[in-house]
């Protein structure tokens, strides 16, 4: 542990996970957030996996400033490595919840997708295709508000720092789903052309 004097901005304190120290040197006015991140990158630890304790109480606020842990220059934390339980985390399984559901509306977009491919391909007669194009036309639009829906769920749910591996799952369904709008857009557009073209017709 060093010992070297800190500057009046920032303070050296002492992390201690068994037999293991760690040496983490931040500004004097950081928030507990700030030691977690400091901690992840020395001991490679998630911070939804940390415990930190000073003088036998636990650092649970991450928007609380150290000082008024009265942690200061020199001070001494205990790092106690928790198991990961996320996937038990009602946050997380809310998220996978929409995921689920998404599979199912990626299904209804690949069957509409399928079925646009029938109708230029001349499957069905002409006179029938203005009609099952407005039919496509408006299952496009409800499924194109049904992910919407979704977004605005996983919006919805209130994510910490402290909650890592639920942002990280969340983002990814995020970009899933806004793919699979990207396709509904397109498909919407097709189908515009199409009902042009056998309107022209």
């Amino acid at each position: 542990f060093s010992l070297r004097r800190m500057s009046a901005d920032y303070m050296s304190v002492q992390v201690t996970k068994g037999a293991e120290k760690y040496e983490a040197c931040l500004p004097v006015h950081s928030l507990t957030k700030d030691l977690h991140y400091m901690v992840e990158n020395l001991t490679g630890i998630p911070i939804s996996c940390q415990k930190l304790i000073h003088k036998g109480r636990s650092l649970n606020d991450p928007a609380t400033p150290l000082m008024k842990y009265n942690i200061k220059d020199g001070s001494k934390i205990m790092l106690l490595a928790k198991i990961a339980d996320f996937e038990s985390d009602e946050n997380y399984i809310a998220i996978c919840n929409v995921e689920k559901n998404l599979c199912s509306t990626q299904k209804k977009v690949h069957d509409v997708s399928e079925e646009i491919k029938g109708i230029e391909r001349g499957y069905l007669e002409n006179k029938l295709v203005q009609d099952a194009l407005k039919q496509v036309n408006k299952r496009l639009k409800a499924i194109a508000e049904e992910m919407l829906r979704q977004l605005e769920q996983l919006d919805s749910l209130s994510l910490g720092d402290s909650h890592r591996e639920c942002r990280f799952k969340r983002k990814t369904v995020v970009s899933k789903i806004q793919s699979s709008l990207e396709d509904t857009d397109k498909l919407q557009e097709n189908v515009e052309q199409l009902m042009t073209s056998y309107t022209n017709n």
